[in-house]
């Protein structure tokens, strides 16, 4: 009783109870969806290195025992999540109308913005290193120098 009063109403515990079954929901083994021919689509990793799996079941006539499943990657890049709702673009099945929707609204804003930070991330190091070469002199510069005759300095007080 006392338990269940202290997660109901301490509100840290209840985000951690709320974004674990938001996790939950996230990573069950599920399917992404499916194509005309059966085909499921599953997602593996986290957002930056998502990849996405397509499973087929190999075709058997009764006399045959059930074998593995055949997976390929499908995609590995953001450029191949768009080929992929493209493929589909056309389609009148509704199990790939919906898994279409799914990837354009759902999946791949997410990685586009990803993909975006990291490249500017990646430029901004690149600029940043180039900077830091320019500041440790790897230039030399352009100002002319004088020549100092020490000998002058040395035997002419007034000099100093």
């Amino acid at each position: 009783m006392l338990c269940e009063w202290i997660s109901a109403e301490t509100p840290l515990i209840r985000e951690c109870l709320e974004r674990a079954k938001i996790e939950e929901q996230i990573h069950r083994p599920l399917p992404l969806g499916y194509d005309e021919s059966g085909a499921a689509y599953w997602r593996f990793g986290s957002e930056p290195n998502l990849v996405l799996y397509k499973e087929t079941e190999p075709k058997m006539t009764r006399s045959q025992r059930p074998t593995n499943s055949n997976w390929e990657i499908v995609c590995s890049h953001v450029d191949h999540w768009y080929a992929l709702a493209a493929r589909f673009e056309t389609s009148q099945h509704p199990d790939e109308i919906e898994f279409r929707s799914y990837l354009l609204e759902e999946l791949i804003p997410p990685l586009v913005s990803l993909q975006r930070a990291k490249n500017s991330t990646e430029r901004r190091m690149k600029r940043e290193a180039i900077e830091a070469a320019n500041i440790l002199g790897t230039r030399r510069s352009v100002r002319s120098r004088k020549t100092i005759n020490y000998a002058e300095v040395i035997t002419d007080p007034a000099r100093l």
